[in-house]
């Protein structure tokens, strides 16, 4: 799994994979000065052997667009630990990854995704669990 993540991670999602269609839970966070807010839509719970699908989102509020360093780091509880970072200039950024859960992730996931203009920085997390049928 994590190495399919690491595949996975040109979208910059990849530390999202895990994510499917059950009840849906959302996290947010907005920059100190309120210039940019990002959020992170996931799933609670997701059961071994369906489609998951995640979104973050990135929104500049500001009047032009702006240079951001957005970071994924997925920490699982077998103790691996994944990052990703990829650097945008944008007004506003979503982004959407699904891939099918297998039941070699079993466990339980912490998915911290971070965005950072340079002079200061905006976190969200995401926690959840994949599980057997």
């Amino acid at each position: 799994m994590f190495r399919s993540l690491v595949l996975g991670s040109v979208a910059f999602l990849c530390a999202a994979v895990l994510a499917t269609a059950a009840a849906a839970s959302s996290d947010s966070a907005t920059s100190p000065s309120g210039a940019f807010s990002i959020s992170v839509t996931y799933p609670d719970v997701i059961v071994a052997g369906t489609t998951a699908t995640a979104s973050e989102q990135l929104t500049n509020n500001t009047a032009t667009p702006k240079t951001f360093t957005v970071s994924n780091t997925l920490s699982g509880s077998n103790g691996k630990t994944l990052t990703h970072t990829q650097v945008v200039t944008v007004a506003a950024f979503t982004q959407t990854f699904s891939k099918k859960a297998n039941a070699s992730d079993v466990g339980s996931y912490t998915l911290t995704f971070t965005a950072d203009d340079r002079s200061e920085t905006a976190t969200a997390l995401a926690h959840y669990s994949v599980v057997k049928r």
